[in-house]
């Protein structure tokens, strides 16, 4: 709601509670409404993983492929990637866990090998988007390339030798896990604030990148972490 107001969208009252309803509230805000879609459906994805596991596996892939190819004919529509079949497939690894743990036995330096792989695939499809003029499907990861690469990632993570993954159990990254949701919904706003500042020092440009994208992540763990200690365990969960 206070992205919805705060941003001015077009509409009034109504404007503002179409942008709540279609996740379009701000940039991030899509996930809220993918995430309701799949909560939803969760009793029958339990069931299609009982029956036919591969063809749900194959619904995010397909559903990727049409959507590369209606965007690169010019009739793809952004409603298409608040759909729950476009990030299915990362909640589906997420249900089917107890038997994707057997990919921890994977040998380290395959998983390394496939993720380097497809992330220079990522970067090659990439370039060929930017190429042809379309930056934003250069840097979606609602490409095919993009999905195997965050898959990827995550098999290497669970090859990691367990020394490693002590270590990153022990270290920063973990409290910077704990509060990444958080951080993941109010960061927008706060990287409006820290633009908005860094504009009137008129820096050079990568130290304003640089500084824009530490600014944006303290604060926002900050907040979060201020947010955890000043409201009630059951609200702060609530709103992540």
């Amino acid at each position: 709601m206070l992205y919805a107001v705060s941003l001015g969208h077009a509409g009034g009252a109504l404007g503002v509670l179409r942008s709540l309803l279609t996740g379009g509230a701000a940039a991030q805000m899509y996930f809220l409404f993918v995430y309701a879609q799949l909560v939803v459906l969760t009793p029958l994805l339990y069931k299609g993983l009982k029956k036919c596991p591969v063809l749900m596996y194959a619904i995010t892939p397909a559903a990727l492929v049409a959507y590369e190819i209606a965007t690169a004919a010019g009739f793809a529509s952004p409603i298409l990637c608040r759909l729950f079949p476009m990030w299915l497939l990362f909640y589906i690894v997420g249900l089917d866990w107890r038997r994707l743990r057997r990919l921890a036995k994977m040998r380290f330096d395959l998983s390394c090998a496939l993720w380097v792989a497809c992330l220079l695939l990522q970067l090659a499809v990439g370039f060929c988007w930017n190429t042809f003029g379309d930056y934003n499907m250069a840097t979606t990861q609602l490409k095919v390339s993009s999905m195997l690469s965050s898959l990827c990632a995550i098999a290497l993570l669970m090859t990691m030798p367990n020394r490693v993954r002590s270590w990153m159990a022990n270290s920063v990254l973990a409290s910077l896990g704990d509060v990444s949701f958080g951080v993941y919904l109010c960061h927008i706003a706060v990287l409006a604030v820290v633009s908005k500042a860094l504009a009137f020092l008129n820096l050079p440009v990568t130290m304003a990148t640089f500084l824009t994208w530490a600014l944006t992540l303290g604060l926002s763990c900050v907040f979060c972490l201020a947010t955890r200690k000043a409201l009630p365990q059951k609200i702060a969960s609530l709103i992540g």
